[in-house]
């Protein structure tokens, strides 16, 4: 991914710090199988209660 303003590569040279942040919905789809729950449920899952998210931090300065 591009950062807006600065030429890829550029940040190396010039000793800019790159920063990023990014959050992604890992949420499994209803219909799975509920593994761990085997003798108290027989069917699959039906719904969502709380949804599941990835977050991740990216720091980098000129030195890596």
């Amino acid at each position: 991914m591009q950062v807006p303003g600065i030429a890829p590569g550029a940040w190396q040279a010039g000793g800019f710090f790159v920063a990023g942040i990014g959050k992604a919905d890992i949420t499994p789809p209803p219909g799975l199988p509920l593994f761990g729950y085997a003798r108290a449920r027989t069917g699959n899952a039906a719904g969502v209660r709380t949804r599941l998210y990835a977050r991740a931090l990216y720091l980098e300065d000129a030195r890596g």
